[in-house]
């Protein structure tokens, strides 16, 4: 009973405090406790020192602050500042490239200017090398044609070689004479028509004596005088060794010195071969015969005889007197063209 009554009991309100608000019976003892908890926070924060003047808790002063901040604020570019900075950067680029094009379209001229000119020395040259090959080509036949001029008026000489220096050129076309009838059988006095006999000009070779040159009147005996001395080297008259050859015309015996590794094999291999006129070297094979005549027909010639490729550069120096010249490539410039993207195609996905 007790309790009850002092629960019932209500003290009464001074004027100092305020009325009780319509509101308390709804926030209940939750609201009342938070305010509780929260009163020794705020009391703390309440009895903290007041900061002084012009400084932040952190202890930098903040008295100048608004005036450097509106000073920084006020350098800053506006607007219309980074706009006029654009435009000038804009007109420097434009005109930059302006000149760059001025450049290229400068360069692009000169470049178009050479190239024509190039191109007229590249068909000059080319003309030029065609005619000289042409005329390289005309002088090979020429020096063939002469060469076989020349042996056709050297076909009745023969040259002699091993009769000494001792014998004086009075006496040559006697010797000649009884030499040629020994050669083929006959008395030595017996008559031999010869047209002229004398020794190669130039002083003698040491002790080897100059070749006597003579020309047979008929084509018959001197051909007869070659057959005999086919098949001996050499022949002794008089106490000395002779040699007889037929008189051909140098660069005929030139090209005979170049072709020596050729016949060389040739008989190597048992392979009969003979000089034919204009130039040529026919062998014979399988009763089959085969001529080569031009160097570019060796790998041919050496094919046929089934012997191997033998290089005869020399002989290449020689006939044709060097290279053909080439012509230069007209290859003109191509402009790259410009590679188009293709849009790849949708996939079903895409497509729906």
């Amino acid at each position: 009973m007790g309790k009850h009554q002092k629960k019932g009991e209500q003290t009464p309100q001074t004027g100092s405090q305020p009325a009780q608000s319509t509101m308390s019976p709804f926030l209940g003892r939750k609201s009342s406790s938070r305010s509780e908890t929260r009163a020794p926070k705020m009391a703390d924060t309440a009895t903290r020192s007041p900061s002084p003047t012009g400084s932040t808790a952190s202890g930098f002063s903040t008295a100048s602050a608004p005036s450097d901040l509106r000073t920084i604020l006020a350098s800053l570019p506006t607007k219309d500042d980074l706009r006029a900075m654009a435009r000038t950067l804009r007109e420097s680029q434009k005109a930059d490239m302006a000149d760059i094009k001025m450049e290229l379209h400068t360069i692009g001229e000169a470049q178009s200017r050479l190239e024509s000119r190039l191109e007229s020395i590249e068909k000059s040259h080319n003309k030029m090398t065609h005619r000289v090959n042409d005329h390289h080509k005309y002088i090979y036949l020429l020096r063939k044609h002469m060469e076989d001029l020349d042996n056709r008026g050297r076909r009745n000489n023969l040259r002699i070689r091993g009769i000494p220096e001792s014998v004086t050129n009075a006496e040559l076309q006697q010797t000649v004479s009884s030499l040629f009838n020994t050669i083929l059988g006959k008395a030595p006095d017996t008559p031999l028509e010869l047209n002229r006999a004398h020794r190669t000009l130039g002083p003698p070779r040491g002790e080897k004596p100059r070749d006597i040159v003579c020309c047979v009147h008929k084509y018959s005996i001197k051909e007869d005088i070659l057959r005999a001395m086919r098949n001996t080297e050499t022949f002794k008259y008089n106490d000395y060794e002779v040699s007889i050859y037929q008189d051909l015309a140098w660069l005929t015996i030139q090209q005979r010195r170049a072709l020596r590794p050729l016949t060389t094999t040739l008989r190597s291999k048992h392979i009969p071969y003979r000089w034919g006129f204009p130039f040529a070297l026919t062998a014979r094979k399988n009763d089959k015969q085969f001529t080569l005549k031009e160097p570019d027909e060796i790998d041919a010639f050496c094919h046929f005889l089934n012997i191997p490729p033998i290089d005869l550069k020399d002989w290449r120096d020689l006939g044709y007197n060097g290279e053909f010249l080439d012509s230069l490539d007209m290859a003109q410039w191509q402009c790259a063209g410009r590679k188009h993207r293709t849009t790849p195609a949708m996939t079903p996905e895409r497509a729906e």
